[in-house]
């Protein structure tokens, strides 16, 4: 049973509860020393162990303890049974080593006379006015203390050493309040080490001892010495001091200790176990050295938690960096960063010191202070290395103004790292950041997602890493910096120049300016500058908006001299960061290779916003670039118009390499080859579209493309311009694809016309792989080929596609067809377009290809052997609402569980009109839909029941809403309705018999006050009109089917 720890005038008792965790009470002292009442002298003497704590003439032992030390001695008693009569340590054999025990009064002395000595206790327990002490032949001696207690030691007296002493209890070790330790080093661990293993530079302690290691006195090492608390759960709740030395707290079931000599070089948690934990909720010091917690082995699937409340601090002394570190478990542990971290310089001229907060997951409290300043000398590094990381000023793992406050005190490195159970190795900058000194350096093991305006101003430098392997992230590749247009952006205010930014490695030239008339021969940091032939293989990054309307009067109106040309080709990299080009006039119409960007080998451009463009060239004529062999353009975009002949595109005229999550919303025209992102393409397409008005006068014209050709690939792309083909093959996405090239997961919705052969709503003419893709536009052909879908078939394949626009077509030969005007080769199959809006009765194709309603068009079951989805949340190509939209494809909608509230509302005689209040869960922002808010002006409909609900009742609200192509793919969680009565109040009823009819029957009402239980009607009424009812004790009535009593009142039908 558990002891009482009060005197007798503290009536209560202690009832022990197996369930509880009483190592989370160290306040509880509090409440006993309101109950004590004022402090008396005490007349015993040293303190004996007796749990009761009285004095023979029955007056409380608590007179000479200290607060703290009570609350220890409160929180040993409710942890642990009560110890014997005397506290210090009891059955002490000597194992191994020589050595000799001795015991006077309440002082045990161990004289070790061996190196290493090895002893056995029953008991390991000091009192507050007892003493341990070790005496030793010299600071590398070590006293490993084996104690086989069936409870948790409990110190709280004096402990010293002159050498390293290991305590080991399987069942746990308390430092109380008032405990003093001194040692030259100190082990407490419920795990065991073999004896052998003591001479070893890395020493292994294992066990599975269900205890904890709790410190709340006071333990101090001496200089260059170490403190270390090994267990499933340690927690440090008083002061650890290792000047020059080592504190480390490590939490698991295998735990490894590196030695040199008498120094503690490092700790690695080897194995883990269920729910360890290492915190520090008071004081840790480590000047001149270092502090480690660590909690969950790295790649261990069990979860670890490592959390600082309190403060710990490992500050530069003479020259020597302090270090801390905070690790659990990279695979499913999670690091809990607050209080203060400091490792900072504050005196004398070295530099700060360093910090690393690692695991699984990160989060860093708002009001944690991390500090590696140096007063005089280089500030230090904070690391935070996690799986996924993500500023955001909400639900994220650290705020950009944290972030921004602690690049005040720190370089700061975020490293991210793939795999485990916490994300993909991204790092996501979804709130501001702004600092003015020091370096932020971001290593992505995979993407850099800047979803925010980060502001790098005053000395401030940016390192940006994307697919950067970081450990065992040996096979993630392929990540990138992705700035995303409209929310991010770099801003290095008013800073040109060189030496503050590095991507992946290399060092950029920030541009601020557009430079000057004629600035294409010498090395300024300018946009016109860059076109200059040196400069044509470097990197560029711009710094800030630049308003290029100023080209309007350039070069006698030739405007803005294009970088690169054909004679030597742009090779670098351009970053835009997010930034924005305005203004910017070419008009060179007798030149070939024309855009901002006029001929590029092999480059890489991105980040990067053309507005409000006028570009003309003769071929090859773009808006960011007019010729692209090789290379790469991602997240970028143009507006305004482009003219041009051959190969003329609203982004590039013609592409040999990749093109990504770009767009281009310019009114383009062209001769062969148009298109309204690019007008020729033999590389790939992803993830782009084009809205712009697209004219060509000669063959190949698409909303997209004009032509795709070779190998050329489009997917996950649609065009919504208008199309208009002087010549032939006008195609609402594609003028003409033909060789091996491909088409998947797209579309087209814009108007398409052809003058002379071949229009089709998707594709004009092809030879291509087409899946997964439709047309809604209207298409209209003056000569032969007209299709929905396809104007001519010449071989290659369609599948899992359709068309909906309406197809006119002169029927010349057969050759207009709902789905695909003509079919000269190739295959055609479960591809479908709608009769009724086609206008269309007739397609060429397969036996599994034709015509729909537009009710079936409606249903899945008319798709069948599609990959298509009737519910959120899938991995198919197709998501269709049954009842309200066609197949959608789901490669340009955003995932989104929606949740409907639970609603009431009043009985109205009318059907119930449906809810817009909805719980969501979590979205991620992405190219399609950017914003991290949920925009319920993509909804359409609301939350609703099946049937009409307009009885009195509870209902389920399981009818969703939807969302078009562009919005949302709905998982949705049905609500319930419930529809109440409505109550009238006592004083709107008559005090004389009244007809229904003139009351507000039409609404189901409740009315206070009436009691009486009506069952008759008046005398010579029809039983359908003039019901009457009276007030208790009047004896006119109406039936019980129209009136029925609820409680104190009644309920009109």
């Amino acid at each position: 049973m558990w002891s009482v720890l009060a005197p007798q005038a503290l009536k209560f008792f202690l009832v022990r509860d197996k369930s509880r965790d009483y190592t989370a009470l160290p306040c509880v002292s509090k409440l006993i020393l309101a109950c004590l009442g004022p402090k008396k002298p005490n007349r015993r003497g040293p303190m004996q162990a007796s749990s009761a704590l009285y004095t023979r003439r029955s007056r409380p032992a608590v007179s000479e303890f200290s607060y703290g030390l009570l609350g220890s001695l409160f929180l040993a008693s409710i942890m642990f049974p009560a110890l014997p009569a005397y506290a210090a340590p009891t059955g002490g054999q000597v194992a191994a080593g020589s050595g000799v025990i001795s015991q006077a009064g309440g002082n045990t002395t161990v004289n070790q006379t061996s190196q290493n000595l090895s002893l056995n206790w029953q008991s390991f327990n000091v009192g507050a006015h007892e003493s341990v002490n070790f005496v030793q032949p010299n600071s590398a001696a070590i006293a490993v203390n084996r104690i086989a207690d069936a409870s948790a030691s409990q110190i709280l007296g004096s402990l010293n050493a002159n050498g390293q002493v290991f305590l080991i209890n399987p069942n746990g070790i308390v430092f109380g309040a008032g405990a003093q330790v001194n040692v030259g080093g100190l082990v407490a661990s419920t795990l065991n080490i073999s004896d052998s293993d003591l001479t070893a530079a890395t020493r292994h302690f294992t066990g599975s001892g269900v205890g904890t290691i709790v410190n709340h006195g006071t333990i101090t090492a001496a200089p260059g010495g170490y403190v270390v608390l090994l267990g499933r759960l340690v927690s440090n709740q008083g002061t650890i001091s290792t000047p020059g030395g080592t504190a480390a707290l490590g939490a698991g079931s295998a735990v490894s200790l590196s030695f040199d000599a008498n120094h503690l070089l490092s700790m690695q948690v080897d194995q883990s176990t269920l729910a360890a934990l290492a915190e520090n909720k008071q004081l840790i010091v480590a000047d001149g050295g270092q502090v480690l917690m660590s909690a969950g082995a790295k790649n261990s699937l069990l979860a670890s938690v490592v959390n600082n409340t309190g403060v710990v601090q490992a500050q530069t002394v003479a020259n020597h960096n302090g270090r801390i570190v905070l690790l659990a478990g990279m695979a499913a542990g999670t690091t809990e960063v607050g209080g203060t971290l400091d490792a900072s310089s504050p005196e004398g001229a070295a530099g700060g010191g360093f910090i690393e907060t690692s695991g699984a997951v990160v989060r860093v409290a708002d009001d944690a202070r991390i500090t590696t300043h140096a007063a005089h000398g280089q500030t230090g590094t904070w690391l935070i290395d996690p799986q996924d990381y993500t500023i955001a000023a909400s639900g994220g793992d650290i705020t950009g103004s944290t972030l921004s406050t602690h690049l005040g005190g720190n370089n700061i490195t975020l490293m991210s790292s793939a795999g485990g159970t916490a994300g993909s190795g991204n790092i996501n900058v979804n709130d501001a950041v702004s600092w003015n000194a020091n370096t932020l350096t971001i290593i992505a093991a995979n993407n850099i997602n800047i979803n925010a305006v980060m502001t790098a101003s005053g000395t401030a430098g940016l390192a940006l890493n994307a697919a950067t392997t970081n450990g065992a992230d040996a096979g993630v590749t392929g990540g990138t910096v992705n700035v995303m247009p409209g929310t991010g952006r770099v801003d290095f205010a008013g800073r040109s120049g060189t030496g503050f930014l590095t991507i992946n490695g290399n060092g950029y030239t920030v541009l601020n300016s557009l430079g000057v008339e004629g600035d294409v021969t010498g090395g300024a940091a300018t946009l016109q500058g860059m076109a200059a032939s040196a400069n044509l293989a470097g990197y560029y990054a711009l710094g800030s908006d630049i308003d290029a309307s100023a080209t309007n009067g350039w070069n006698s109106g030739a405007g803005f001299d294009p970088i690169g040309n054909s004679t030597t080709s742009f090779t670098g990299v351009f970053d835009g960061l997010g930034h924005t080009i305005s203004g910017v006039i070419i008009n060179r119409p007798a030149l070939d290779r024309v855009g901002l960007f006029g001929s590029t080998v092999d480059p890489v451009i991105r980040n990067v916003g053309l507005s409000s463009v006028n570009i003309t060239g003769n071929d090859l004529v773009g808006g960011l670039v007019g010729y692209k062999f090789g290379g790469d353009v991602s997240n970028s975009y143009a507006t305004g118009q482009v003219i041009g002949g051959q190969y003329t595109g609203g982004l590039v005229g013609a592409n040999m390499g990749s093109i990504s999550n770009s767009y281009a919303a310019v009114t383009v025209t062209g001769d062969f080859g148009t298109g309204g992102l690019v007008g020729y393409n033999l590389g790939s397409i992803n993830n782009t579209y084009a809205t712009g008005q697209v004219t060509g006068t000669d063959w190949y014209t698409g909303g997209l493309l004009g032509g795709n050709v070779n190998s050329g690939s489009v997917s996950n792309s649609y065009a919504t311009g208008q199309v208009i083909g002087r010549g032939s093959a006008a195609g609402g996405l594609v003028g003409a694809s033909v060789d091996t090239s491909s088409i998947s997961n797209s579309y087209a919705t814009g108007n398409v016309s052809s003058d002379v052969n071949d229009a089709g709503g998707l594709v004009a003419s092809s030879n291509a792989t087409i899946s997964n893709s439709y047309a809604t536009g209207q298409v209209t052909g003056n000569a032969i080929n007209v299709g929905g879908l396809v104007g001519v078939q010449y071989s290659g394949s369609i599948s899992q596609s359709y068309a909906t626009g309406a197809v006119n077509g002169p029927n010349a030969g057969g050759s207009t067809g709902g789905l695909v005007g003509r079919q000269d080769g190739g295959t055609v199959s479960s591809s479908y377009w709608n009769r009724e809006t086609t206008g269309q009765n007739h397609s060429t194709g397969s036996a599994d290809s034709f015509g729909l309603s537009s009710a079936e068009m409606l249903n899945a079951s008319s798709f069948a052997g599609w990959d298509i989805a009737t519910t959120g949340g899938s991995t198919a190509a197709w998501r269709i609402y049954e009842g309200h939209t066609a197949p959608l494809l789901r490669a340009f909608m955003t995932d989104l569980a929606v949740t409907a509230n639970n609603v009431a509302t009043t009985y109205t005689g009318a059907a119930y009109a449906g809810s817009n209040a909805y719980t969501f869960g979590a979205l991620t922002p992405n190219f399609w839909l950017q914003s991290a808010g949920v925009n319920t002006g993509l909804f359409i409909g609301n939350a609703n029941t099946s049937a009409p609900a307009i009885e009195l009742g509870t209902y389920a609200l399981d009818r969703g809403p939807h969302s078009g192509q562009l919005g949302y793919d709905i998982a949705f969680t049905p609500g319930s309705l419930t529809i109440n009565p409505v109550t009238v109040p006592p004083e709107v009823v008559p005090t004389e018999s009244l007809p229904v009819e003139s009351l507000p029957i039409n609404v189901k009402m409740t009315i206070a006050g009436l009691t009486q239980d009506f069952s008759q009607p008046d005398s010579g009424e029809p039983a359908t009109d003039h019901w009457g009812f009276t007030l208790p004790n009047e004896t006119d009535a109406v039936a019980s089917d129209l009136f029925t009593v609820v409680g104190s009142g009644v309920r009109l039908p």
